[in-house]
């Protein structure tokens, strides 16, 4: 039998997900469209793109974040594979930004075994919302961004089918992002606005000592998939409870792994 090498898995991600996308385009540009928002400050539709060292990782991160701060401009010529591109790129040339947010990413990927030179490729990022306006989230005046929002929870959904991770932390309890995740109908997989029945809530579960909710959604979200704050609320002047999250997720991880 040949066995299939991690090399393999990962373009066996990245076609899937390019397939996905592009089967996405259609529904998305319209409702960009119609939303109204000045072009020059609408950033590129966010993708992943799966290195081979996601693969290897000892465990498979995803983290998802609100939306970018300033992405690539947007443009409805790009097809999936140039977005992935700019993903790739991004991820390969290793610079990340002196924030919250990436010093999360790193020191949770450490955590879990990832070497802090590696993890800008060996963990996969995305967002609630796959744009921005403006570096910010877009002005959700427009009926429009909550349907494209619900649309981009099921495209979410699909995306961390294919890319099978272990652990998925979600960094937001901004309020407006929350309600559409729990107003998504998890039961049927489908959109709060396409739905036909009482939508299926998020089951929550409280962490031990923290504001951390593990999440559970009729197998449609791995079994560690984690909703907490964004990393930015961690950092006071008091100091930080980054270290406190990151060890609350690995406990958690970890004494699943013991009990099997």
């Amino acid at each position: 039998m040949t066995s299939i090498t991690p090399q393999s898995v990962a373009e066996s991600m990245n076609n899937d997900l390019q397939r996905l996308y592009d089967s996405y385009l259609p529904e998305i540009h319209p409702l960009i469209e119609k939303c109204g928002w000045a072009k020059d400050k609408v950033s590129q539709l966010f993708t992943m793109y799966v290195d081979e060292s996601y693969v290897q990782a000892p465990y498979k991160l995803l983290l998802i974040g609100r939306e970018t701060f300033g992405w690539y401009s947007y443009g409805v010529e790009k097809m999936a594979a140039s977005l992935m591109n700019d993903y790739r790129d991004f991820s390969q040339f290793g610079k990340h930004f002196n924030s919250p947010f990436w010093w999360f990413r790193r020191d949770l990927s450490q955590k879990f075994g990832i070497a802090e030179g590696e993890f800008m490729k060996a963990t996969l990022w995305t967002n609630v919302s796959k744009i921005d306006v403006g570096k910010t989230r877009p002005d959700n005046t427009a009926k429009q961004f909550d349907q494209l929002v619900q649309v981009f929870i099921r495209l979410l959904v699909a995306e961390i089918a294919i890319v099978k991770p272990d652990v998925v932390v979600i960094m937001t309890r901004d309020g407006f992002y929350n309600w559409h995740l729990e107003n998504y109908n998890w039961r049927e997989n489908k959109t709060y606005f396409t739905s036909h029945s009482v939508p299926a809530k998020l089951e929550k579960r409280r962490l031990e000592g923290v504001r951390i909710d593990q999440l559970m959604a009729g197998g449609l979200l791995p079994n560690h998939t984690y909703q907490m704050c964004h990393p930015r609320a961690l950092v006071s002047k008091g100091g930080s409870k980054t270290n406190l999250f990151i060890e609350a997720i690995h406990r958690s991880v970890s004494e699943s792994a013991n009990a099997l």
